[in-house]
């Protein structure tokens, strides 16, 4: 799927947003989407022409079971079934949700 002009817009106002973080290195699946957000991010940065975005099919999305394919009301609907049925999921989202939460705010991205 290719990346909307709102997916772009986030990719570049991200990398702004780190522009000020140096990176040794840049990787991203084979796909073309993550590339060109790995692109789009790395625009403004100061180190660009020094970084090599390496593409590797490990990186490739994982298919989703019975959420894939589902828009995000659905999804998000079956995601907190899960939840709140399974600790398993809760203790995974909560990783999850730490470690978008710590990203974000230790690099002032918003």
């Amino acid at each position: 799927t290719p990346l909307t002009k709102e997916g772009r817009l986030d990719a570049i106002r991200s990398g702004l947003g780190m522009k000020d973080i140096h990176f040794d290195a840049v990787y991203t699946s084979d796909l073309r989407r993550t590339v060109e957000t790995a692109q789009l991010f790395l625009r403004n940065h100061p180190n660009r022409e020094n970084l090599t975005i390496e593409m590797m099919p490990e990186f490739r999305e994982v298919f989703f079971g019975s959420l894939e394919g589902k828009d995000a009301g659905e999804l998000w609907g079956e995601l907190y079934k899960k939840l709140t049925y399974d600790k398993r999921f809760w203790k995974l989202f909560c990783l999850i949700y730490s470690l978008v939460h710590f990203i974000i705010y230790s690099t002032n991205i918003y």
